[in-house]
């Protein structure tokens, strides 16, 4: 499960990199808390990365 992505300005950068830096090959749930800057930056890498899904 993965809650919150992050700030605007990475632009799912850095999110993405947890993952393949912690064996992490996929992730189940997505939970966005609020629609805020600060939350939501990383969202549409996220959902976007084939390597983290399906």
């Amino acid at each position: 499960m993965l809650i919150d992505t992050g700030l605007y300005r990475d632009d799912g950068e850095y999110i993405l990199q947890y993952p393949g830096a912690n064996e992490i090959d996929r992730i189940n749930y997505l939970v966005v808390s609020h629609n805020d800057a600060g939350y939501i930056g990383g969202t549409a890498a996220v959902i976007d990365n084939d390597e983290l899904g399906q």
